[in-house]
């Protein structure tokens, strides 16, 4: 016997020939595949003896193979069967012997790989159960004919016991007069806890729990009538120490040299039970932090909402969400945002009331269901968990400060079902969030339009996309000084094909919520660098245009790269692509905005900081950043000749000061008015942008102006 190294393809192909590997998702099977042994036997080789020890499972890739037992051949198995799951599930001796027949490839699965992986689809395993149930019923009746012909003088009592002894099951031979136990197996007397002679002659009501002669009676009556062939029922069996088992048992019976038997294949369920809760534990609880999961919680939230009915109280339904949790494990690691949720989830257990529900609703969301008498009471149990979750977390050598947006829904008041409260609850989440993340709402029937219009606008930009939904409009920028056109910023459109335009503020936060801002900013970039080579390609000279980069790009790792690679496909030099980032963005990941800008900056690209003076910038950084421009926001140049505007009118002095100091241009937005332009151009600004000069373009319009500015510079 030696191991493969390779593995055939078609291995999977097996798999869904077998009843219950046929039922595992594509990637359980592959998982299962991998961590499992291919084995090839020579023709001849015995794979395992009578007797043998081991917890494996073979599947038969290849070739042929005898299953036998004391010469009486019981079975073949070829391409596609599988043996052996006996002794995988319950550690005993194998119980025939297996030789190669043909040469053979089969493939070796061992109990931890199979647990691991087939054991947590409920569907699959109780498959297999069922059909091991089945399964060694049938065989013990092909063993037993075998037997028979090969020892027909035997006294049939001595003939069953050598056969079931090598069984998983309790047999028994019960007295059909007396119901007196005749004879056991050996694995009866293990599981019941008696010695061979005290078991004899012992009556089965002593075995069976709650079993009366008369309900005994009546259960074996068809088998007596000959009516039926065969009976099962279940109980419990007491052991001699008086703790019982779960079994279920088929009774059959037999004729005997003397009388008629009654034959009792029992089998033990306790492994099956403890199999059964396992799989409940994985279906209603989270594997994680072990608090229940999403299909607990509805369920808890059914029975807590007739509870509170009948006090005539109220229920608090509390979402909460962790604020900027992706970041976490950005910076830290996967491993690192487990522990802090392994943290959230003791702290949250340990505020609460035992009669109160945490849970996990999966991701770093969490729900706790609370009874309450009155809604003061709802903000005291609020402020108790958000009193908890405040202190800080040390995870490995990192102190990490946790924030929460927080949603509530109380039940009677804001619903009356499951379904309601949870988007009511998702509703006020939401909310939460919007109005600048770390608090919480409570819900009101307004939030639940607010968050039905998220979900469109979410539903309706993964769609965008791929329907070429998207338009890019370009702002020019004008030298202040000469009017002279030196640039453009180029600005997203979502034309909807049944709302027309919607506003870049409403659809923006959406994107950057749900990280669809990252295709949609390279789409941007990419079509921002085709448009500049098609006016090259008209004999324009190249503008530079701007573009708005997002924290998530700069974020990625792989962003450099890839703007790279937009640059070499559409031969634009980089000097005219310009990426804008706001001060919030630099000031959220300062030390990573650094080094990803100046990778940048190594391509020739340059950089400006948008909306400067809205953040909490540290001014330190300007020194070290690789930036060309300060963009000063509108809301400073706004009105900025007006007499009760002085304080705008200070600000943006001290911002083009401080650029000129720092030898960076400096851009004003939002310019309307000759007055405000001319107090821009008073203090020295460089660069205007806004409606005095023009509005935000369509492409056909942008090239318009361009050509018409470069001839005018021309003549």
């Amino acid at each position: 016997m030696k191991i493969i190294e390779s593995r055939s393809i078609d291995t999977l192909e097996h798999f869904n020939n077998i009843p219950f590997l046929g039922l595992l998702s594509e990637e359980e099977k592959k998982d299962l595949l991998k961590d499992s042994s291919l084995l090839n036997f020579e023709a001849g080789e015995r794979v395992f003896n009578d007797g043998d020890s081991g917890t494996s499972m073979f599947v038969v890739i290849k070739g042929e193979l005898l299953i036998s037992k004391q010469q009486f051949t019981l079975t073949r198995r070829g391409p596609g069967h599988f043996f052996g799951e006996m002794s995988l599930l319950e550690s005993k001796p194998r119980s025939a012997t297996v030789t190669v027949l043909k040469d053979s490839i089969l493939l070796e699965i061992d109990q931890d790989e199979f647990e691991k992986h087939v054991a947590k689809n409920s569907q699959a395993l109780l498959y297999m159960l069922k059909n091991l149930s089945g399964r060694s019923r049938g065989d013990l009746n092909a063993l037993a004919i075998g037997f028979e012909q090969l020892k027909a003088q035997e006294r049939i009592s001595l003939r069953l016991q050598r056969i079931l002894n090598d069984t998983s099951n309790e047999i028994y031979l019960i007295d059909s007069t007396t119901f007196n136990i005749i004879e056991s197996n050996s694995i009866g007397l293990e599981n019941l806890g008696y010695a061979e002679t005290e078991l004899v002659s012992l009556n089965l009501m002593k075995l069976v729990k709650d079993l009366t002669r008369e309900q005994f009676e009546a259960l074996v009556s068809p088998l007596r009538l000959g009516t039926q062939s065969s009976i099962n029922f279940g109980g419990f069996h007491i052991r001699k120490d008086g703790s019982v088992y779960p079994v279920e048992t088929r009774l059959q019976i037999i004729d005997s040299e003397h009388y008629p038997v009654f034959v009792a294949i029992v089998e033990n369920l306790t492994e099956r039970h403890q199999m059964e809760e396992k799989l409940n534990s994985v279906s209603y609880y989270d594997s994680l932090t072990g608090l229940p999961n999403r299909s607990l919680v509805e369920d808890r939230l059914e029975v807590k909402m007739n509870q509170a009915n009948r006090h005539k109280s109220m229920l608090a339904i509390i979402l909460l969400d962790l604020d900027n949790f992706n970041k976490i494990n950005e910076s830290l690691g996967h491993s690192a945002g487990d522990l802090l949720l392994q943290q959230i989830a003791q702290r949250l257990t340990a505020c609460l009331r035992a009669e109160d529900t945490v849970a996990r609703m999966g991701g770093d969301e969490f729900i706790i269901l609370a009874m309450v008498q009155d809604e003061n009471d709802v903000l005291i149990v609020v402020n108790k968990i958000m009193a908890r979750l405040h202190p800080s977390h040390k995870i490995y050598s990192h102190e990490i400060f946790a924030h929460y947006s927080v949603g509530i829904t109380i039940y009677p008041n804001d619903g009356s079902d499951t379904k309601t409260l949870m988007r009511n609850v998702d509703a006020a989440m939401f909310q939460a969030k919007e109005s600048g993340k770390n608090n919480f709402k409570l819900y009101t029937p307004k939030m639940l339009a607010q968050a039905t219009r998220q979900m469109t606008l979410e539903s309706g930009l993964r769609k965008a996309l791929d329907r070429q939904e998207f338009v890019l409009a370009y702002q020019p920028k004008v030298d202040i000084h000469n009017g002279k056109l030196v640039g453009m910023e180029a600005l997203i459109r979502w034309k909807h094909p049944e709302k027309g335009f919607i506003s870049p503020g409403e659809f923006i936060p959406v994107a950057e919520q749900t990280r669809l801002i990252i295709p949609i900013g390279e789409w941007v970039l990419s079509t921002v660098c085709a448009q500049l080579k098609t006016w090259v390609s008209m004999g324009l000279a190249p503008l530079s245009v701007s573009v708005n980069l997002s924290g998530h790009q700069l974020g990625q790792k792989f962003l450099v790269d890839r703007i790279k690679e937009i640059l070499t496909l559409t031969q634009i030099s980089p000097e005219y692509l310009e990426l804008e980032v706001t001060e919030t963005v630099l000031m959220e990941r300062p030390d990573a905005a650094v080094s990803m800008l100046n990778q940048l900056n190594d391509l020739g690209i340059q950089s400006s900081i948008d909306d400067f003076g809205t953040g909490y910038s540290s001014l330190s950084y300007l020194k070290i950043l690789p930036i060309k421009t300060l963009k000063i926001d509108q809301s400073f140049v706004r009105d900025i000749d007006k007499p009760d505007n002085e304080a705008n009118g200070l600000i943006t002095k001290a911002i083009v000061s401080l650029a000129k100091a720092l030898s960076l241009k400096t851009v004003a937005e939002g310019v309307e008015t000759e007055n405000e332009k001319a107090v821009l151009k008073n203090i020295g600004a460089d660069i205007m942008q806004g409606y005095l000069f023009s509005k935000p373009l369509l492409v056909e319009e942008i090239t318009e102006l361009i050509i018409k500015h470069q001839n005018k510079s021309n003549d």
